[in-house]
């Protein structure tokens, strides 16, 4: 079986726009939430709200630093089975100790330096 890349239906000007925009998005999301709605479940049957959100720091920790990338890409594949489940879970396992608050200024935090480093990686 041949592989061939997937051409982007928009252009890459576009998608970094709308990147930053939805880290914007979801920032105004967390900060929304009260008390209840950290517990409230999701898609993801193992993870709640609040699980997710850690999901989602990690992520965009990783797309900030490219040192953070590695260490995690390092530390999930050492989890062995499937990576990408290990990569979630991993994140969601580091940020499980921050407070609502507390996670909630760190994505605000992370999220232009994420926004501005998938500027910088390959188109």
């Amino acid at each position: 079986m041949t592989s061939t890349s997937r051409r982007s239906a928009m252009d890459r000007a576009t998608a970094m726009r709308l990147a930053e925009h939805e880290y914007g998005r979801y920032l105004d999301l967390l900060r929304a939430l009260d008390a209840s709605d950290w517990a409230r479940p999701t898609d993801c049957p193992a993870w709640d709200v609040r699980a997710m959100a850690g999901h989602n720091l990690g992520m965009a920790e990783m797309a900030a630093s490219l040192v953070e990338a590695a260490r995690q890409n390092a530390k999930a594949g050492r989890r062995g089975g499937v990576f990408l489940d290990a990569l979630t879970a991993l994140q969601v396992e580091e940020h499980a100790g921050l407070g609502t608050d507390r996670l909630v200024a760190r994505y605000a935090e992370t999220a232009p330096r994420a926004a501005a480093g998938r500027r910088r990686g390959p188109a």
